[in-house]
């Protein structure tokens, strides 16, 4: 039996402390802890740790368990070291290590169609199709094959048996593979993506936004967020080249609800999401870094404060 354990206190907290400070990282720290990881009568918050258990690997958490740090810590070791014996990456969900490639970060995924459906995507014009593969080992992969309209020369159906190749990314807080090439009834097909393959999508409340230049000259003031994750969190974000946001000042934006595509990149000495297409209250705006002759923000790019 595989079982997931997610831990939802850490992660949005360190994001804060990179991108907005210190001071402001403390506060959420200690609101997670206080609302989540102590319970009556237990100590510390440097203790204990919530966590949650997704017993069949739907990805919904099926319970939530306080374990000590110390137990937990030695859990995570054990399944670390019992992963690298089995040859896995203990990022990758189990059932998308079928062909493991390190070497490029991909991964294969061979097996029947189980379940087909069509979902759409904030901030996307075309619905994508979305797959669930039983592999040959009797695991499920979760997989999107992308945009409808490209696959129509496949003819993909309940019951086929497909290869699909591509990178691990996430889907409405769910992991699965995102394909590059599919084989299917002897036929090969390219898929398209944006040129980050580590892409998530996001959605929250715009706490507040700011503009902030570059002490890289190539680069135009960028418009940056603080957004309160509707899974929970807050983190930062930059949605692109002010210039190319028409009608969204800092002062409009706070307080609008906001869905994201975007990839998490450092910038300077800081860590935030950067977006590349974004929908605030029904209007979608794909950011176009080509357009707005810079790269995307990443590496040693260093931001003034």
């Amino acid at each position: 039996m595989k079982t997931t354990f997610l831990t939802s206190v850490a992660a949005a907290a360190v994001m804060a402390s990179t991108a907005f400070g210190p001071a402001f990282a403390q506060q959420e720290i200690e609101k997670s802890i206080g609302a989540e990881t102590v319970g009556p009568g237990r100590p510390g918050p440097g203790d204990w740790v919530r966590v949650g258990v997704d017993y069949n690997d739907d990805g919904y958490v099926d319970r939530f368990e306080y374990l000590h740090s110390r137990d937990l810590e030695r859990a995570r070791l054990s399944s670390r070291d019992r992963q690298r014996t089995a040859g896995f990456s203990r990022r990758a969900p189990a059932a998308l290590r079928e062909t493991p490639k390190e070497e490029t970060g991909s991964n294969t995924v061979s097996g029947k169609v189980e379940d087909l459906r069509r979902f759409p995507l904030a901030g996307m014009e075309d619905e994508h199709q979305l797959a669930k593969i039983r592999t040959h080992d009797g695991r499920i992969a979760r997989v999107d094959l992308g945009p409808v309209v490209t696959l129509r020369d496949l003819e993909i159906r309940q019951g086929d048996t497909i290869t699909v190749h591509g990178k691990t990314g996430t889907l409405n807080d769910k992991a699965m593979l995102m394909a590059d090439r599919i084989e299917a009834g002897g036929r090969t097909l390219s898929v398209g993506w944006p040129n980050d393959r580590h892409l998530g999508r996001y959605s929250g409340e715009i706490l507040s936004a700011r503009i902030a230049p570059f002490r890289n000259t190539n680069l135009p003031e960028q418009m940056f967020a603080r957004v309160l994750l509707d899974r929970g969190g807050v983190t930062a974000v930059n949605l692109g080249p002010a210039h190319l946001l028409p009608n969204m000042s800092p002062e409009e934006l706070r307080g609008k609800q906001i869905s994201f595509l975007a990839h998490p990149a450092k910038i300077g000495d800081r860590v935030a999401l950067v977006a590349e297409e974004l929908r605030i209250e029904g209007r979608t705006v794909r950011v176009d870094w080509e357009m707005a002759e810079a790269p995307r923000p990443g590496g040693a790019v260093s931001r003034f404060r």
